[in-house]
């Protein structure tokens, strides 16, 4: 497959952008002034699709899509040796396409949002779903969320959060037609899940701030962003 050098570029910025926020974060909170390097690594085909940090470890766990089109990998990048580490498969590529990735730093666990297909009676099904990844042996879980068939599907899960302190995992649902859009917050301990229903074209994007319990989400068609109490999932006036 022709890969273009914009394509390639592209990738290269977009990693090295990652490591370099990385370098002056470590830099800020040194007591000693230091130099820093920006190094690059070329990934898949395109530029991240989602990324998150562990900030204890210095490892960027990264979505990106592959030389033939597939988003079901998760790169384990190591910023301290500048290397991969590992390659979390999900699934198949045809079967499952990850689009946002967050992580619970204290359970070690990732959390990735994204499409699972499934054919039934001949019918290709769209689910958005929530995968659940073991970043210590990779082992993954499947939480379906909604689903509908997959010709005419107009939305997807968008943003995704997670609160470490009460394990609760917010996913944004955005449909500019038809569709379920709205707020997913799932339980981490039971993994039930609650659905807000309060925007019409549903959530985009998704920040938290986990001492005050309070979640900020920005309905992009809805031109608004909502900050809700996560102690009752009630939107503050």
């Amino acid at each position: 497959m022709f890969r273009s050098p914009y394509t390639a570029v592209l990738t290269i910025l977009s990693l090295s952008f990652i490591l370099a926020g990385i370098a002056m974060f470590q830099l800020a909170y040194s007591q000693v002034p230091n130099t820093f390097s920006v190094s690059s690594i070329i990934l898949g085909n395109d530029k991240p699709i989602s990324a998150t940090i562990d900030e204890k470890t210095s490892k960027i766990y990264g979505i990106f899509a592959t030389e033939n089109g597939a988003k079901n990998l998760i790169y384990v990048i190591d910023t301290a040796q500048n290397k991969v580490l590992d390659t979390i498969k999900i699934g198949s590529e045809k079967n499952d396409f990850l689009s946002n990735i967050a992580l619970d730093p204290e359970r070690g666990i990732l959390y990735a949002a994204g499409q699972h297909l499934v054919n039934e009676n001949d019918t290709t099904i769209a689910y958005d779903t929530l995968y659940l990844i073991n970043s210590t042996n990779n082992k993954f879980m499947r939480i379906q969320l909604y689903s509908e068939t997959e010709e005419g599907k107009e939305g997807s899960l968008a943003g995704i959060s997670v609160n470490p302190v009460t394990n609760k995992i917010y996913l944004g649902s955005l449909y500019p037609e038809g569709g379920k859009p709205g707020l997913y917050i799932v339980d981490g301990n039971t993994l039930e899940s609650v659905y807000l229903e309060k925007w019409q074209y549903g959530i985009k994007d998704i920040q938290l701030d986990p001492e005050s319990n309070l979640l900020y989400v920005g309905a992009k068609y809805d031109n608004l962003i909502s900050t809700i109490d996560g102690s009752n999932n009630e939107i503050v006036e």
